[in-house]
């Protein structure tokens, strides 16, 4: 998170863009700009996509269509939000390099929940003891009453 003023911005995405996967030290990736200015004049979309896109190392390449990078911006009034996402083309909706966090959030929240499930299931199996255990313990009793 950062003001929204192209300065710091480019300050916040030029942080950003030293670490993989866009790093320098990176491998050559494809890569895609999702930018939304919402009730804030003082900034353009058409400006803040260009710039980033400047900023980013020549051997990245542009795909508009599922990148393998999404660098995302959203700025909302006086606050902006900026992002590089990793492994973007499973969170687009469709073809379009459109991100969609809400759809991400479901997602994960969907994938927790299984997981939870799946664990809760074999502690249970786990902890439930079986025929075998109930008569060995049962031989066992028996065993010690009748020496």
């Amino acid at each position: 998170m950062c003001r929204a003023t192209m300065d710091d911005i480019m300050d916040t995405l030029k942080e950003l863009l030293a670490k993989p996967p866009l790093g320098e030290s990176s491998p050559a990736t494809t890569f895609a700009v999702s930018c939304e200015v919402r009730s804030c004049s003082s900034l353009s979309k058409k400006d803040l996509i260009d710039k980033v896109a400047a900023m980013v190392q020549p051997k990245h390449k542009v795909q508009l269509y599922l990148p393998d990078t999404m660098i995302v911006v959203q700025v909302l009034k006086s606050a902006c939000g900026v992002s590089v996402v990793p492994n973007a083309a499973r969170y687009c909706k469709s073809q379009k390099s459109s991100f969609n966090l809400l759809q991400h959030a479901a997602t994960l929240m969907q994938t927790a929940a299984t997981e939870l499930a799946s664990a809760t299931t074999a502690t249970q199996a786990a902890d439930t003891p079986s025929q075998a255990d109930e008569t060995s313990k049962e031989e066992d009793a028996r065993g010690q009453g009748g020496v």
